[in-house]
């Protein structure tokens, strides 16, 4: 007999503790939620955890602090959809409304009880 539904355990707990390890700046706004901030090499970097229980799915959001002109956003359209085309996992995208870029993928655990800390990395990793 197939189960039906299988409860997860909220993964924000195991992304804050890899979190705390690296010593990243954050805020656990919610549960459900932590934002983290890094500083890179070109820019700063925003990472947004969304644990959404309902569809036991993990949301990992990567903002890059940068704006593109309007004169720019053309060209970096046609750069993100190349972009696009060669990921196996998650897409790039152009905010609309401040033009900041961004990278977003989304896990799916249902049925296998809690993600691992391999799992988790392998989000970070894949931004």
């Amino acid at each position: 007999m197939v189960e039906v539904h299988s409860p997860v355990g909220n993964p924000i707990d195991l992304v804050e503790e890899i979190v705390v390890s690296n010593d990243w700046a954050h805020d656990r706004a919610s549960e459900e939620e932590l934002v983290v901030e890094i500083s890179g090499r070109w820019c700063d970097y925003r990472m947004y955890f969304l644990w959404q229980e309902e569809l036991s799915a993990l949301h990992f959001s990567c903002g890059f602090d940068m704006k593109v002109p309007k004169r720019r956003r053309g060209v970096l359209y046609e750069l993100l959809a190349l972009a696009n085309e060669r990921l196996w996992l998650g897409h790039f995208d152009l905010a609309a409304g401040d033009a900041s870029p961004s990278f977003r993928y989304a896990v799916l655990l249902r049925g296998i009880g809690m993600a691992s800390a391999e799992q988790v990395e392998d989000l970070v990793d894949i931004a």
